[in-house]
């Protein structure tokens, strides 16, 4: 397929322009997909803003499209089709992704850009050319501007997975943003209570608009007592730490019923420390553990959830900007970030439906 097309590009501390790219030919293994939207995620934030000063950056990961083209080794999906896509380099040959931890690949962040391209997911443009096992089929039915949340459920999927919650479990979400709103939609119906610990009260009242059982706000003074009060029994069994804030990770350590899981979804702030007393995991026998990313079967499940309308994405989407506004789109964003009912900001680089 010859031609070009826009891409944006990241080129320092709130600067980014528009570059006209060849349009790639994708080999045996691979799709051509054009984009239809992509979401603003906090890592192209802090990217944009200076926090991570990854230079340039073809920025933009969460992504819905329609393929154009596939390789003649990829018969999953044909043109036309709706998909979303696995932004995340895996080798696939790395000790790492040999035992099925290809989110940890030891080259994830390393792979080198086609000649001529800069490097990075390249969500923020017109085209994309992704190996065909990144690629993933979605229902004809499915709107397009919803599907491109398909990255942070599928990151929320190997959360819920990875804590293993079962139909006996109380669990308790800390942090109410999006991740926080998402891991509630997927645990309804799913344990038997679900919990929301969030200060902004309009995200509570979102939480319970979305099927929380219960909300708290973190700073009541008996915080502890509300969270057993609301759960019931001993606490709660399962604990997800959706917030970057290092005060909750000692809330939920505090609050995890004897024998409890706590799950670090949300990275910290480079350099923290937290301070805890090692007799909490032998004596309450607590299991503290962590989780980033995805992997592709985690995507194969996203897919699936979003064609069968059982998650509701649509309240996520705060505001939408064309491809040549990029500028003002991770503007918004960056000064929105964590504020209220404002969420995911979206860049709408094709026609849409």
């Amino acid at each position: 397929m010859a031609g070009e097309f826009w891409q944006a590009v990241i080129a320092g501390r709130r600067e980014v322009k528009l570059e006209r790219v060849p349009v790639p030919e994708p080999a045996d293994d691979e799709v051509l997909i054009k984009v239809a939207y992509c979401a603003v995620c906090t890592w192209e934030q802090r990217v944009y803003s200076g926090v991570f000063q990854t230079y340039p950056l073809a920025g933009g990961h969460e992504v819905s499209g329609v393929v154009q083209k596939a390789g003649a080794g990829v018969g999953h999906v044909r043109p036309g089709d709706k998909v979303i896509v696995s932004g995340l380099h895996r080798c696939g040959m790395c000790d790492n992704c040999r035992r099925g931890l290809s989110n940890l690949c030891v080259h994830a962040y390393s792979a080198p850009a086609p000649e001529g391209r800069v490097p990075g997911p390249g969500g923020f443009g017109e085209y994309i050319v992704r190996k065909g096992e990144d690629v993933f089929r979605l229902a004809g039915h499915v709107p397009l501007a919803e599907a491109a949340l398909g990255e942070p459920v599928a990151c929320v999927v190997r959360s819920v997975k990875k804590a293993g919650v079962g139909p006996g479990d109380r669990v308790l979400v800390i942090g109410g943003g999006m991740m926080g709103l998402l891991h509630v939609q997927l645990l309804r119906g799913r344990a038997a209570a679900v919990v929301l610990s969030e200060p902004d009260p309009d995200r509570r009242a979102i939480a319970l608009e979305m099927g929380a059982d219960g909300v708290v706000d973190p700073s009541e003074p008996h915080f502890a007592h509300r969270v057993k009060q609301l759960v019931a029994g001993a606490g709660p069994t399962v604990v997800f730490v959706a917030v970057s804030v290092l005060e909750a990770v000692h809330q939920a350590l505090s609050v995890a019923a004897p024998g409890g899981r706590v799950m670090m979804f949300a990275s910290q702030p480079r350099g923290s420390a937290i301070t805890v007393d090692p007799n909490l995991f032998h004596h309450k026998e607590v299991t503290l553990t962590g989780t980033v990313s995805q992997v592709p079967e985690d995507f194969h499940d996203a897919a699936a959830l979003i064609s069968s309308g059982k998650l509701d994405l649509a309240p996520f989407l705060t505001s939408f900007y064309p491809l040549t506004d990029i500028k003002a789109a991770l503007d918004e964003a960056v000064e929105n970030q964590g504020k209220g009912a404002h969420f995911r900001v979206v860049v709408q680089a094709g026609s849409g439906e």
